[in-house]
């Protein structure tokens, strides 16, 4: 997992194409995030495996990420089960269920979170997961923040995954590490992109 090697050359790409990002989010206005937000959320409830999903795993989406509410929101009328991100030290993470989104108050790095009482939704029951990132590449390979919370909670997981990522923040090949793991469907403003192999089994070698 993340920390192994922090000035292996792989995590130092890593870090540069984290700053590469970073510096080019500063270039999106608030309206056309706003724009690809809309469009972004529209494609999530529109992809089937949304439609064959009864559990729902997604991330509430905070700076420098699309904003989720609408598609969180559509959750909820839709009557599927929802849950939410509840992170703690040490990069750990688990799906809480919310039933509206009045539970969600600052947490963890100040994110918008439940309470630490709202129940667990295990792996196990959870359809689909919904994950953000700061890059990805057309294989649905995502670069994250670095703090390895996805990857831990994608270790293991059986369900489906659906990655969202503007196409502004992709990337010819996002570099990889033994516990980098596909996402079974890219999801961008451009196109909705099955990856070439399928992830499930197991981490990239």
């Amino acid at each position: 997992m993340p920390g192994n090697d922090p000035f292996s050359p792989v995590r130092e790409e890593k870090k540069r194409l984290r700053a590469l990002l970073r510096e080019r989010l500063k270039t999106v206005s608030p309206e056309e995030w706003r724009r690809l937000s809309g469009l972004l959320c529209r494609r999530l409830w529109e992809d089937r495996f949304y439609a064959e999903a009864e559990t729902v795993f997604c991330f509430v989406g905070a700076a420098g990420e699309i904003d989720t509410r609408p598609f969180l929101e559509r959750v909820l009328r839709d009557g599927k089960t929802l849950a939410v991100p509840l992170c703690a030290a040490g990069g750990c993470m688990s799906a809480r269920i919310i039933t509206g989104l009045g539970d969600l108050r600052p947490g963890f790095f100040g994110l918008p979170e439940p309470g630490r009482d709202a129940p667990v939704l295990p792996r196990e029951r959870t359809d689909l997961a919904v994950l953000p990132c700061l890059g990805a590449d057309r294989n649905a390979f995502r670069l994250g923040k670095g703090g390895g919370y996805y990857d831990r909670y994608l270790d293991g997981y059986p369900g489906r995954s659906l990655l969202v990522c503007p196409s502004l923040f992709l990337l010819p090949r996002v570099p990889r590490e033994p516990f980098d793991m596909r996402a079974d469907r890219l999801i961008t403003d451009e196109e909705i992109k099955e990856p070439l192999f399928h992830p499930k089994g197991g981490p990239v070698r």
